[in-house]
């Protein structure tokens, strides 16, 4: 029987099975089998299928009555009760009919939940209650948009490309937000190998003082490390992309894993997580789903290989974006040709204590100062390069031009090899069809940007569907007062607590106007600019880029 997971899916799957342990799984096929031949020695698992016809295929395959060769194997037949969505659609993760499936092992508890069936979002939530203390829940298929409701419910561990011989599915998987410190996979060799730490910082600007401060860490703590001075390159941003160049030629130069940390970072604890770890890479993802840079790990493996010439590539090509985009985006590439395995790292990694309202379980690892918010406009006048006006997020998703089109009806064409390293990356999507993810990334940069700038106080123009779901909870979270919402006809007084009045009407002093909207953007902002122009007041788009993009691929 053909097994619809890749072989690196199924090792690292069946890794987090311990001896004896008990495992389920939420749809019955191939991996059934092979689990059945793979587990632990005393490791049993409960599978759970709707399709009764598949259901009996399974069995057959599996022998001993539909149980596995050492009667490690339990499959239990849970039929719908009515129609069922379109399979591999966002349709199939409608619960109504399939009650019984997802209430299947109600009352048992498992050291691993494998989710590879109908209803995923619905299974996920349920597994919540099913696994046990320090258990992980797996998730095949991972990159379908639909699914990110539920893999929010938990803490994300890991993650793992699309394998060559199964191409497409990716593996995710995840812990209980409350649960005890999760260790990951370890790797075979060299299993007490700590990474070398690495940083550069800018000569002759107060990044060298930062970076002493960074030393005198890693000293205390016996950490192996290598903080270099380098010449300014002319900007902040352009001194940020050097970063890709600079690991990897001490990645290949070194070869041992190493660890980026910025120059503005302190080391309070042993990164012990990063021990020998198996991932390839690994990085922490700031709000849950934005890459955090200033802490980024990188295993002497051909994954990490990858990501760091394609993270190189890109930076070289555009190095006015962010390096953590640029970062991003390589992750998406490589993540979609091969098994890169990504071990998320957890917020005690790239701790800022203003980033998130979120009580740290422990002390921090490894602490940021944000020095950049201080400092961005003196290193780039020391680089020849005057006092930055703002800048707004236009380049954001012309970085990510890689990121899967996982909403339904949407795609980016794949770039050509030669595009990777020749060509700026271009946008063929318009803004009402990209992911809310990266709807809500740029107006986190915005957001980043207008506090840099000193822009504290904003009306938002538009009171839709964007603005309530899309645009202020990442202003709001970075600190940024929505004073009011702009609407030409206003049809509620208020909105989270927020007055909504006619832009005629707005008598509150703002620093800026950003206008909401994803689809009528351009329009809005003509609108916006008559009435706040003549005051003085700028209007900020936040998918200005799009008007580039189209004139660039003449759309």
């Amino acid at each position: 029987m053909r097994c619809l997971m890749g072989l690196k899916h199924r090792e690292r799957l069946v890794s987090f099975v311990p001896p004896g342990g008990r495992m389920l799984e939420w749809g019955a096929g191939g991996s059934t089998v092979w689990l059945a031949r793979n587990l632990p020695e005393g490791a049993t698992l409960t599978s759970i299928e709707h399709d009764r016809e598949w259901f009996y295929e399974v069995a057959n395959h599996l022998g001993n009555g539909g149980r596995g060769p050492r009667d490690n194997v339990r499959m239990l037949l849970r039929e719908p009760t009515g129609p069922l969505g379109a399979n591999a659609t966002a349709a199939e993760d409608d619960p109504t009919s399939l009650q019984p499936f997802i209430d299947g092992a109600d009352g048992e508890r498992f050291d691993v939940i494998l989710v590879d069936g109908y209803a995923r979002g619905a299974c996920l939530e349920r597994a919540r209650s099913l696994l046990n203390p320090g258990g992980v829940v797996v998730l095949h298929d991972a990159q379908r948009e639909w699914y990110d409701t539920g893999k929010a419910l938990f803490a994300a561990r890991g993650h793992m490309g699309s394998c060559p011989d199964y191409p497409g599915p990716e593996l995710w998987w995840g812990t209980n937000s409350g649960d005890v410190a999760f260790r990951p996979a370890r790797a075979t060799l060299n299993h007490e190998q700590m990474p070398i730490v690495l940083c550069y910082f800018t000569l002759d600007t107060p990044y060298a003082d930062e970076a002493k401060k960074l030393k005198a860490s890693c000293l205390r703590l016996g950490l192996e490390h290598r903080i270099v001075g380098v010449q300014p390159r002319g900007s902040w941003e352009a001194n940020c992309a050097y970063k890709a160049r600079f690991v990897e030629e001490q990645w290949r130069a070194l070869g041992r894993p190493v660890l980026w940390v910025d120059a503005d970072a302190i080391v309070h604890r042993t990164p012990d997580l990063l021990r020998g770890v198996a991932a390839d890479f690994a990085v922490h993802r700031a709000l849950g789903w934005m890459f955090a840079s200033g802490t980024v790990f990188f295993n002497q493996t051909p994954g990490a290989e990858a990501l760091l010439v394609r993270w190189r590539e890109r930076c070289e090509a555009d190095p006015g974006t962010w390096d953590q985009v640029h970062l991003d985006a390589a992750w998406e590439d490589v993540a979609r040709e091969q098994p890169l395995e990504t071990l998320w790292l957890p917020r005690e990694y790239t701790f800022i204590n203003d980033l998130e309202d979120v009580a740290l379980t422990e002390d921090p690892v490894i602490e940021h100062t944000q020095a950049s918010r201080r400092y961005k406009a003196t290193v780039s006048a020391a680089g020849g390069v005057p006092e930055a006006q703002p800048v707004y997020p236009e380049d954001l998703i012309a970085a990510r031009r890689a990121s899967r089109a996982r909403a339904a009806g949407a795609a980016i064409a794949a770039p050509t090899a030669a595009s990777q390293t020749t060509m700026r990356p271009r946008v063929t999507m318009k803004p009402e069809e990209l992911p809310v993810r990266i709807k809500i990334a740029m107006v986190d940069r915005l957001a980043l940007e207008c506090v840099q700038c000193g822009v504290r106080r904003i009306a938002l123009y538009g009171a839709g569907r964007h603005t309530q779901e899309v645009a202020l909870w990442p202003l709001r979270s970075r600190g940024i007062e929505v004073v009011a919402i702009l609407d030409d006809a206003p049809k509620m007084p208020t909105i989270n607590d927020i007055p909504v009045v006619r832009p005629s009407d707005l008598d509150e002093i703002v620093d800026a106007v950003i206008v909401s909207s994803d689809w009528r953007e351009e329009q809005i902002a003509e609108a916006a600019s008559e009435v706040f122009g003549p005051r003085g007041v700028p209007v900020l788009r936040i998918y200005r880029w799009e008007a580039r993009g189209a004139a660039e691929t003449g759309r």
